[in-house]
This record gives C-alpha cells, structure tokens and sequence, in this order.
C-alpha cells in the first residue's frame, strides 16, 4: 500500500493508524437581489464578455463552485476542525457552534 501523508504537515501517516479525509465544497450564493444599474446594462454584458474570455476557465468556474479534498492526520483535524469553527463563531461570542438542549432539561422559551 502507498504511504499516506498529510497534506497540511506533510507527516507520514503510518499504515493501520487513523487519518481524516476532508472534503469541503464553496458555491457561490446569491441571494435573488440584483443591484441597481448605474451604467448602460448592453455596456455591462460587454465589459462581462470581454473579462471572461481574458481569465482561464478554470478560475471562472472556481468563483461559482469549488470542491477540496485532503487527509489530514489526526492533529491537524482538530486545527482545521478549530479554524473553520471559529469562522462561524459571531464576532466577541466565544463557545459553540450548535447548542443542544440537555437531556432531562426543559427547553427556554424564547
């Protein structure tokens, strides 16, 4: 079997030891609001045109879709695991992600 290495430390993962693979996708978002057109909407499809055929293929369809995969060993999970969670933590909120309400314990009305 070919040996496996981390792709973020670069470590040797040993045969028969645990190793994540990590598979994150980024699509692009719109939220069905188009902005106000401060120029003419023909000029605008032009200038659009003209920069698409400038910019390699590859890096147009990375804008609307992108898929990474990796494995990872096991520390450098929890860092990716910390990092991407803190992405979504609000700003001056530490503390979970999700909140699950404890077993036996009644939920707040809110």
């Amino acid at each position: 079997m070919e040996l496996l290495h981390c792709q973020a430390c670069h470590a040797t993962i040993p045969e028969g030891t645990l190793y994540y693979c990590c598979r994150t996708e980024i699509i692009s978002g719109f939220d069905g609001t188009l902005p106000e057109l401060e120029v003419d909407p023909e000029m605008m499809i032009q200038d659009a045109c003209e920069e698409i055929v400038q910019r390699p293929a590859q890096e147009l369809m990375d804008e609307v879709y992108q898929e990474i995969k990796m494995i990872l060993c096991p520390e450098c999970r929890k860092k990716l695991r910390a990092q991407l969670l803190a992405l979504k933590s609000p700003p001056g909120k530490g503390g979970k992600l999700l909140h699950f309400p404890l077993h036996g314990r009644k939920k707040s009305p809110q």
